[in-house]
């Protein structure tokens, strides 16, 4: 019997990993986010790859609802946040270098610390 033929492991991202790197991945979810670089300026577009389905139509947001998306980015420094504007209690998976751990989100808009090695 062959195997059902989605039952294959995802491909691990290798280029990604000689630098520390973030990912947050959605579970259906409505979501607007921006990255916050270690300057305590926000992460342009150009700077954060987007896996999935994402719309950018309003500026300074990304949207997304679908399941299985993710936004990666690299980041030099001791902390990583995310602003992340939600209609309900959600849970995201966060990997950082490798370790993954669950950030649960709020209903209504708040900022999150992803990473912080201080």
């Amino acid at each position: 019997m062959k195997p059902y033929p989605y039952s294959k492991p995802t491909p691990t991202l290798n280029w990604l990993k000689p630098c520390a790197t973030l990912f947050l991945f959605a579970f259906t979810i409505f979501v607007s986010a921006a990255a916050i670089s270690a300057s305590g300026e926000a992460a342009t577009k150009n700077k954060v790859l987007y896996i999935g389905r994402f719309d950018h139509t309003i500026p300074n947001q990304t949207r997304f609802t679908w399941p299985n998306s993710a936004i990666a980015f690299r980041f030099e420094g001791t902390q990583a946040s995310i602003a992340i504007a939600s209609p309900n209690k959600m849970r995201f998976q966060v990997n950082v270098d490798g370790k993954i751990k669950d950030l649960f989100v709020k209903a209504g808009e708040h900022q999150y610390t992803l990473a912080n090695t201080q």
